[in-house]
C-alpha cells in the first residue's frame, strides 16, 4: 500500500478547491488502496489571498517543516500538491516541491483554477528559472478540463485531465421526480458572495425582471466576503419591497443545500472571477437537473449548453439570457435533463475518485 501525502486546503472555509481535496481525503475507495496523510494549507482569512503578512509567512514555515518531516521520516511514495495560484503561494509550493521531489518516488500537482499561467508569466527572470527547474521534476500535472492545460506552460512532464465530481447518490432520480410545479420560477446563485462572481449584477437583473412582471424568486447561498457591498445591495432590495422575492440563505451544505437545489429551476453563475476553474456548484446544479446560465470563463464552457453562456457577468447579459429561458418554459425541463445526463456520464465523485486513484497507483518510469 502506497503512502500518499496530500497537501492542500481543507474546509473550512468552503470553496471549490477545499471541497475537491476533502473528497480525496475522505474517499473510502482511495483509503482502501492507499495510506493517506494530509497537510491542510487553508487559511481562515481568504480575503487576503496573495498578500504578504508575517502570520502567513510563519504559517508557511510551519507547513513546510511538517511536510519535510513526513517526506523524510514517513517514506512517502506519492506527493500530491494542490498548487497555489498566487505568487506568494506558488513560491511556497516551489519550496515544498523542491524538497519533496528529492525524497518521494512520485510527485503530482493539481490545479483547481485558471490563474497559474498568469502567475508564472509574471515571475521575474530569476524566479521563473527556479520555477522551471523545479516543475520539470514533477511527474504529473492535473487540470480540470482541456482548456486549462496551458496553465502549466509546458513545464510539467505529463498533463492529465480530471474533472471535479459530485456524489451520484446526493441527488437521485426519485428526488427529481418529487419536484412539484409552482407558480414562480426559482433561480439559484450558489457560490461565495464575491463581487467578481457577479452576484450583485444578478440581483440587479432580477430586480429589473420583477419590475417587468416576471414571476421569479432568487435565492443566494454562500459566504459573504464584503459585508458593506452585501448590505448595500440588500438595502436596494428592501427599498424596492422585493425582499420576499430575493433572499439570502447563508452558507449551505448537506441536506440544506440539497433542498435548495431541488426547489430551484435555474442556476445562474455570472462570474467575472479571473481565476475561475470548473465550479463544483455548476456540477451540483447539473446533478439537480437545473438549467444553468453562466459566463464564458475558465472551464465553464465545457460544462453547460453553449446557448446559455453569457459574454460577461453584467446586468443586461443576465437579463437577456433569463428572458429567453423564461419565455420558453418547456426548455427548462429539456435543458435540465440534458445537464443531468451529462453529469451522470462525466462528473460524478465515483469517476473523480477512480481517476485520482489511477494517477496515485501508476508507477513512474
Amino acid at each position: 500500500m502506497k503512502n500518499v501525502l496530500i497537501v492542500g486546503p481543507l474546509p473550512p472555509p468552503i470553496h471549490g478547491e477545499s471541497v475537491a481535496i476533502n473528497t480525496i481525503v475522505r474517499s473510502k475507495k482511495i483509503q482502501f488502496e492507499c495510506n493517506l496523510i494530509s497537510v491542510n494549507t487553508n487559511r481562515k482569512n481568504t480575503n487576503r489571498a496573495g498578500k504578504f503578512s508575517v502570520r502567513k509567512i510563519l504559517s508557511d514555515i510551519y507547513i513546510i517543516n511538517k511536510i519535510l518531516f513526513y517526506v523524510i521520516f514517513k517514506h512517502i511514495d506519492v506527493l500530491y500538491l494542490s498548487i497555489s495560484q498566487t505568487k506568494l503561494g506558488l513560491l511556497r509550493d516551489l519550496v515544498i516541491l523542491g524538497i519533496s521531489t528529492n525524497f518521494s518516488k512520485k510527485s503530482i500537482v493539481h490545479l483547481h483554477g485558471n490563474n497559474l499561467g498568469t502567475v508564472l508569466d509574471d515571475l521575474s527572470r530569476t524566479e521563473f528559472f527556479w520555477a522551471k527547474k523545479i516543475l520539470k521534476k514533477v511527474d504529473v500535472g492535473i487540470v480540470l478540463c482541456q482548456s486549462l492545460s496551458n496553465n502549466y506552460r509546458n513545464l510539467i512532464k505529463e498533463v492529465r485531465i480530471i474533472s471535479n465530481g459530485v456524489d451520484s447518490n446526493y441527488i437521485r432520480i426519485e428526488d427529481l421526480q418529487g419536484k412539484k410545479s409552482k407558480e414562480n420560477i426559482n433561480i439559484l446563485y450558489l457560490s461565495n458572495l464575491i463581487k467578481e462572481k457577479g452576484y450583485i449584477e444578478l440581483i440587479k437583473a432580477i430586480i429589473d425582471l420583477l419590475k417587468e412582471g416576471y414571476k421569479i424568486n432568487l435565492h443566494l447561498a454562500g459566504a459573504i466576503y464584503n459585508k458593506e457591498e452585501f448590505d448595500g445591495i440588500f438595502h436596494i432590495i428592501r427599498a424596492n419591497g422585493l425582499d420576499n422575492h430575493i433572499k439570502y440563505c447563508g452558507i449551505v451544505n448537506g441536506s440544506k443545500k440539497k433542498e435548495l437545489l431541488l426547489s430551484s429551476d435555474i442556476m445562474v453563475l455570472p462570474s467575472n472571477y479571473p481565476i475561475e476553474g470548473q465550479p463544483i456548484s455548476i456540477i451540483e446544479g447539473m446533478a439537480a437537473g437545473l438549467a444553468i446560465i453562466a459566463t464564458n470563463r475558465g472551464g465553464i464552457p465545457e460544462l453547460i449548453d453553449s446557448k446559455l453562456l453569457i459574454q460577461k457577468g453584467e446586468r443586461e447579459f443576465i437579463k437577456t439570457s433569463l428572458k429567453e429561458l423564461l419565455l420558453e418554459g418547456s426548455s427548462l425541463i429539456r435543458v435540465g435533463n440534458r445537464n443531468r445526463e451529462k453529469f451522470l456520464n462525466n462528473y460524478t465523485t465515483e469517476i473523480y475518485e477512480e481517476n485520482i486513484l489511477k494517477v496515485f497507483k501508476e508507477d513512474t518510469f
